[in-house]
């Protein structure tokens, strides 16, 4: 009987996070019915923004990442008159140094300028987190009109730097920043990564992002490009030093402060492989997902209760149910032949 009970319990509540997730799946729908996105560049005639672009890359124990980053940065098409490449090494205790440099050896480096530097220890009276240090320490050198913030995790599509400056330029933007299309390079990530962007699609649509009138501000961190005045106007990093989640901070900073903030779906352009493996996820997410929520354990713990009922439930109650409809037959089939 109890056996019995459990079954129907599980089965019901299966049923009912299953409608949950119909209706979550119908609001993800409604949010990219028709979302911003990068625009192609269709014009035969188009011509090089007469600007400046630094693209900076932090880098922190990135050996897997970086040459491939710097392979697919090299092989864009020129986005304007002047560019050139700051890599950061934050401290990292791997080969990410030597490896960008080997990276520079193989690259025509001589058509872009390319500088190489290590951060070193972080300042010992101040708090700094993340990628703000590397970040911060890089703009010191940064006189450009633009300057692009770029994860060692990312790839890009040939003409994905070119696309983002032109529409930087043409609607104004003081930060456009993309969404890159998440690459799964291990089961977990298949399982995990798309909740989290269904739950991050959904706690900060894409529409009200990029509407001024909304408070709501989103920037994807592996990809975001300033113009420089609006940058150091809110700050930059450094007036964010203490925040694990940088990018949030830096868009709520330029929107709350007057200035233009696109986020745009960036799928056809930029690729983004976060984690390698379980472990690496979980460290991941799991930071990411307690200061998501301010940091409330108790927020954290319910949260993940929610996830679990309504993206995990459903696939359970599915799995047991042959054997509750086999156990049912069997126990039927002993009462016709008068064993029990």
């Amino acid at each position: 009987m109890t056996v019995a009970l459990l079954f129907y319990t599980l089965t019901a509540s299966g049923c009912i996070s299953s409608l949950g997730l119909l209706v979550l799946l119908s609001l993800l729908i409604n949010v990219f019915r028709s979302p911003p996105k990068l625009e192609e560049i269709f014009d035969i005639d188009y011509q090089i923004p007469n600007t400046s672009l630094t693209i900076v890359l932090p880098a922190y124990n990135e050996e897997l990442n970086i040459e491939e980053c710097l392979f697919s940065i090299f092989n864009n098409l020129t986005p304007c008159k002047e560019v050139k490449i700051i890599i950061v090494d934050d401290d990292s205790s791997d080969l990410t140094f030597s490896k960008a440099i080997n990276a520079s050896e193989r690259l025509n480096v001589n058509s872009i300028p390319y500088e190489i530097l290590n951060s070193g220890k972080r300042p010992k009276n101040q708090k700094w987190v993340g990628k703000n240090w590397a970040c911060a320490y890089a703009m010191e050198r940064v006189h450009s009109e633009w300057v692009l913030f770029l994860d060692a995790d990312v790839r890009l599509k040939e003409n994905a730097l070119r696309r983002s400056l032109r529409q930087a330029i043409l609607e104004k933007a003081d930060l456009l920043s993309l969404a890159p299309r998440i690459t799964c390079s291990c089961l977990a990530e298949w399982m995990v990564q798309p909740i989290m962007a269904t739950l991050l699609a959904l706690g900060f649509p894409i529409e009200d992002a990029n509407n001024p009138s909304k408070s709501i501000a989103f920037a994807a961190g592996p990809f975001m490009l300033f113009r420089r005045s609006a940058y150091e106007s809110i700050g930059g990093h450094k007036a964010i030093s203490g925040e694990v989640v940088e990018d949030l901070a830096l868009a709520f900073r330029i929107k709350s402060s007057g200035y233009k903030l696109r986020f745009l779906l960036g799928l056809d352009s930029v690729l983004l492989g976060m984690y390698k493996d379980f472990p690496s996820l979980w460290e991941g997410w799991t930071k990411n997902w307690f200061l998501g929520l301010n940091r409330n354990i108790f927020k954290s713990l319910g949260a993940s209760f929610l996830v679990f009922l309504m993206f995990s439930l459903p696939w359970i109650s599915l799995s047991i149910l042959p054997f509750g409809l086999i156990n049912s037959n069997l126990h039927n089939f002993a009462i016709i032949l008068g064993i029990s």
